[in-house]
Order: C-alpha cells, then sequence, then structure tokens
C-alpha cells in the first residue's frame, strides 16, 4: 500500500475507530481520543478484543503516516547533510538542530507489529511501502549514528 493508501484507509475508518473505542474496555485508547495522549502504553490485556487490535493498528498506521508524510523534510535535512559531513563539529550541530525530526522517528519501523495474542504468543504485521519513505529511513539511519554518539552527548 502506498502513502495515499494510507490516508485513504484511515480516512475509511474512522468511524469504525470511533465505534471500536466506545465499545472496548481498554480505558487508554478513550484517553487518547479524548487528549490526543502521545504516550500510549503497550497492551496488558490478557486477552485481545477485536476492536482494541482494531485500534492499535489504527494507531500504528496513523503514527506511521504522520511521517512518512514529512519526506520532503527529511531529503532537505540530508541535503544539508550531505554538504558537511566531513565536518564533525558541523555534523552534531546539525543533529541538535534536526532533533525536533529526528527524536520522532528513532522508534521507527517499516515494520508494524500489532501482538493479537498473549498466550501463544501472534503478532500481525504491515509492511509499510519502502520506496516512499526512503528519505526518511536514510535520515533515521545518519541521525541515530550521531544522536547515540558520546560526542552528541557532551556537545
Amino acid at each position: 500500500m502506498n502513502i495515499e493508501g494510507l490516508g485513504s484507509w484511515l480516512i475509511s475508518h474512522e468511524n469504525r475507530l470511533k465505534e471500536s473505542i466506545i465499545k472496548t474496555d481498554c480505558y487508554k485508547w478513550t484517553r487518547w481520543q479524548e487528549d490526543n495522549s502521545t504516550h500510549i502504553f503497550p497492551c496488558v490485556c490478557p486477552n485481545r478484543n477485536p476492536e482494541c487490535i482494531f485500534i492499535e493498528t489504527y494507531y500504528e498506521v496513523q503514527k506511521a503516516y504522520y511521517l512518512i508524510q514529512k519526506e520532503q523534510d527529511y531529503l532537505e535535512a540530508l541535503e544539508q547533510y550531505y554538504k558537511i559531513k566531513h565536518n564533525k563539529s558541523a555534523v552534531l550541530e546539525w543533529a541538535k538542530y534536526y532533533e525536533y525530526l529526528g527524536k520522532d522517528i528513532l522508534a521507527f519501523n517499516p515494520v508494524i507489529k500489532i501482538k493479537i495474542q498473549k498466550e501463544p504468543y501472534k503478532v500481525k504485521q504491515i509492511v509499510l511501502p519502502k520506496k516512499e519513505m526512503k528519505y526518511l529511513l536514510k535520515f533515521k539511519e545518519i541521525f541515530a549514528e550521531y544522536y547515540y554518539s558520546s560526542e552528541y552527548e557532551n556537545y
């Protein structure tokens, strides 16, 4: 599925999302809907119901969709990086400057895994279109290298 397909899927499933949030016993999704909480804890429910699985799928696809939409921003950051990559100090400044963009993608994975069942453990996977996020993935690789370096911590 391409980026437009992800967006269309999100729009076409908005009503199902709202209905599922009402049906599920899991309070975290009601809170997410009410205040758009950014931190969603992993599900610890002993039994995953279909609504909870769907809501988590929607949430993860939406997060990925918003990141992929910033592909032009990643390209611009990479263009700046390639101009200065030979200068360690300038690259560290670059990483500091783009921290707002980079921190959001450090945990990003182009394969979304949704836990369906706890015992035995089962997941469903959604593979995102890598060709439409090549700059995101390259930016993540370069940013993470400097972000996790000891020089960055002391910079």
